[in-house]
């Protein structure tokens, strides 16, 4: 839980400690007890200690006085010792004390090239004081936040984007591109913020800055595996349980008190039975779970109770329908810096700050499983542009059954995964290029100042990334290009981030690269098989899960739930905002348009996706009205 920066190639040996004190502390002054610098002639590294009275281990150092600073969790790291040579203690409760000396130890044997020996959540920073370099990296997934300024006389890497604006060569001009974007619901670009100055360093890379300039490159991705030898369902079922089990027992390293969002889905369930299976019964596990007694619709308590059913937990219940996501935006917008992308992220921060009130220090989140194992309904797809039609017909039947069976439901799950993307959407979107129609997000264009796009050429950069293209109808592809998309490492992101901000380290298990390369690397059927999705997954738990939820279909909607907190218990807030302040946003949105859509929202006549654009709108207003006010 802890916030750290590097620093290097500023003119000034006094310019750099004084900044580096300021960047830590706040305000200009010589360093508390919560944070430490570290200084030499040519770069600065610093961190803040965590509040939990962790052991001072702020900045790890050889005798040459190389240093590296950052949030390391490895995933194996006696096997990384092993090959450096190291003798390690006999237990790894140190966390990142011990593993971020590794990570100085890897870089002294194997230089730049340590980045291919390491595995697990990390995000850090090196000073070489010998070759003046700054490096920096980030793991694969991107579980550990890293943000970069690159001037002309310095630069900079921090974990949080409030450090670098305390800098005083980094100006807060703010991104037009990356605003655009994030109000037409476009999150592709792994490095823009809302900062021109300040970009993030993408998963998997490798930064290095020197006296000749900055390098950034990709050093590895997230690929299927090619070490799968299984040939039954029962091997595939053992070895996805294997696999999930490692990802857990990993997660859980270095906690002292653990927690898991439960939700009652497959995942969360999962996640908090494994926890309890893999802990001694004298160790605690807390549970924490979002009620919706207003909105019983979304309401998931009956699984919830059938998990505590299965071992002892220490169950805590958050009701999550008591206040509205403008009721704790402005804190979560001051805590983060930048506008966020998850628009139910109140209701994450409810949990997080219900486990530090409860004493946890860790907590795991099923997010990310159901893309991870894969729903593997692009299999029926993929059946049919085969001409396997018996085949597909037998799975859309299957499932029909599962969902109940009509005329009406077999429609539509014949346009869904057969007529829908093989005929008709190829149609209507070749239509739609030959006339000449915008692609994007419709109900955000008509909010948006149209010379914003135009101005942006924002159709060209759309279009280059994809948008308006088919979607795969090949299983394996669309199964890597959900996992491998930014918008799910941009929510992880800012998980992480918010629960550091409550003092929790926020965990998912479902993010382990070993689990992710073995589940890109399932073939279809063990995805989706008669009627069932994530088949392999409910076939390796089965013994581990309460049978309800083993098998469950699907997932209640928190869609409902936002929309009340929003629309009903944000009623007055979300009026001032759009009457009183939002020509603060003039230059990118169109009051006028904002104030209809607000009504059609606020009368019932808006649906779920158009109240989502009214929400980014509101909360890139608030975010540029406090600009000025942030620290």
């Amino acid at each position: 839980m802890k916030e750290f920066f590097g620093w290097a190639h500023s003119d000034s040996s006094i310019e750099r400690q004084t900044t580096a004190r300021h960047l830590l502390t706040g305000k200009f002054e010589a360093p508390d007890s919560a944070s430490e610098t570290w200084i030499n002639d040519s770069g600065t590294l610093g961190q803040t200690l965590p509040p939990t009275g962790e052991p001072p281990f702020d900045v790890q150092k050889r005798k040459s006085e190389v240093a590296v600073v950052g949030n390391v969790r490895l995933d194996e790291p006696g096997r990384l010792s092993d090959r450096i040579g190291l003798r390690l203690p006999r237990t790894l409760s140190e966390g990142d004390a011990l593993d971020i000396k590794l990570v100085l130890a890897a870089y002294s044997q194997w230089g730049l090239s340590l980045v291919d020996h390491l595995q697990g959540a990390f995000a850090f920073v090196i000073w070489n004081p010998e070759n003046c370099q700054l490096i920096a990296a980030r793991d694969p997934f991107g579980r550990e936040p890293l943000f970069v300024h690159d001037g002309a006389k310095d630069t900079a890497v921090a974990s949080n984007p409030n450090i670098l604006r305390r800098l005083p060569t980094v100006s807060e001009k703010i991104n037009e591109t990356r605003v655009a974007d994030f109000l037409m619901s476009m999150h592709k670009d792994e490095r823009a913020t809302f900062y021109d100055e300040i970009r993030r360093l993408p998963p998997g890379h490798l930064l290095v800055a020197s006296d000749s300039g900055t390098t950034t490159q990709r050093y590895r991705t997230l690929s299927s595996s090619d070490k799968v030898s299984c040939t039954t369902d029962d091997e595939y079922a053992e070895a996805y349980r294997s696999h999930f089990f490692r990802a857990v027992r990993r997660s859980i390293r270095g906690g002292d008190h653990l927690g898991t969002c439960l939700s009652g889905g497959l995942d969360s369930s999962a996640i908090t039975c494994a926890t309890r299976d893999l802990l001694p019964s004298s160790r605690s596990v807390s549970t924490f779970s979002l009620t919706f007694d207003a909105v019983p619709d979304s309401d998931e308590r009956n699984f919830v109770e059938a998990v505590h059913q299965t071992g002892e937990y220490d169950a805590h219940f958050v009701a999550g329908d008591e206040e509205g996501p403008l009721d704790t935006a402005d804190e979560l917008l001051r805590a983060l810096g930048l506008p966020f992308p998850t628009s139910n992220l109140f209701l994450s921060g409810a949990l997080y700050r219900a486990a530090r009130t409860a004493g946890a220090d860790v907590v795991l989140d099923g997010f990310l499983g159901d893309s991870v194992t894969g729903h593997g309904t692009t299999r029926v797809t993929e059946l049919a542009l085969r001409g396997q039609w018996l085949s597909a017909i037998r799975e859309l039947r299957a499932a029909a059954r599962q969902l109940g069976p009509s005329p009406a439901t077999y429609w539509s799950l014949f346009r869904q995964h057969v007529s829908g993307p093989l005929v008709t959407e190829p149609l209507g979107r070749a239509w739609r290029n030959f006339s000449g129609k915008p692609v994007g997000d419709e109900a955000a264009r008509r909010v948006i100042q149209p010379d914003l796009l135009r101005r942006l050429n924002w159709e060209k950069r759309a279009r280059s990334y994809g948008v308006g293209q088919p979607p795969p109808v090949r299983e394996q592809v669309a199964h890597e290009r959900e996992v491998t998309s930014w918008s799910l490492g941009l929510t992880a992101e800012t998980a992480v981030r918010t629960g550091r901000y409550f003092d929790v380290s926020v965990r998912f298990p479902f993010a382990d690269e070993d689990l992710i390369s073995f589940c890109l690397a399932l073939p279809p059927r063990q995805k989706c098989r008669n009627g069932w999705t994530r088949v392999v997954a409910r076939k390796a738990l089965c013994n581990l899960l309460p049978e309800s939820v083993a098998c469950r279909h699907g997932k209640t909607s928190l869609a409902p739930v936002f929309a009340r907190g929003f629309l009903d218990l944000n009623r007055e807030k979300l009026r001032a905002v759009v009457y009183d302040q939002i020509d603060k946003a003039r230059t990118f949105v169109r009051p006028g348009a904002v104030r209809r859509l607000f009504h059609r929202c606020v009368e019932g006549e808006a649906s779920h996706h158009e109240i989502r654009v009214l929400w980014n709108v509101v909360l890139l207003t608030r975010w540029i009205a406090l600009q000025s006010k942030t620290v």
